[in-house]
């Protein structure tokens, strides 16, 4: 980094999920209830089905903590650790608010690519709002998509 950072923080990329024992209970028995269903069906598709998302499910589940990144809103555009974006490749930003916490999307230009998402910390929505827009449009119309509304909820 040659310049020094118009704004920088450090925070998660993701949010930690708490499951309670409810939601263990709850999963557990939709997983079972569905691979009788199968069974009794001769649905050997639904079966596998079940049985490899549960796997999948299981060891996604061993992933540590959600990680922390530091992000520096530099002159030249956007460093997440140590990948750069130059302003020239993204598009523009918008903010999803949640109870707990806000989250920062930063869109790429090629559509391939997933949005940079990361959690605003302690900064004021406010502060990266006014230093992203010198550079980039806000797109307040935007929420999350239907895949991240479905894992939220499911808390996955």
């Amino acid at each position: 980094m040659e310049h020094e950072p118009l704004l920088t923080w450090r925070a998660r990329t993701r949010p930690k999920h708490e499951r309670s024992a409810l939601w263990y209970i709850l999963a557990i028995t939709f997983v079972l209830l569905m691979i009788l269903y199968g069974l009794k069906s001769d649905s050997w598709g639904l079966v596998i089905l079940m049985i490899m998302s549960t796997c999948v499910y299981y060891f996604l589940s061993l992933r540590r903590e959600p990680t922390v990144k530091t992000i520096y809103l530099l002159e030249e555009g956007v460093q997440l650790d140590s990948e750069f974006f130059p302003w020239k490749t993204l598009l523009g930003f918008w903010f999803q608010r949640y109870p707990d916490y806000t989250q920062l999307h930063i869109e790429h230009r090629e559509a391939w690519r997933y949005d940079l998402i990361i959690q605003t910390g302690a900064v004021s929505m406010a502060n990266i709002r006014q230093v992203l827009s010198r550079q980039l449009p806000e797109h307040s119309d935007r929420t999350e998509r239907v895949l991240d509304k479905i894992s939220r909820i499911c808390k996955i």
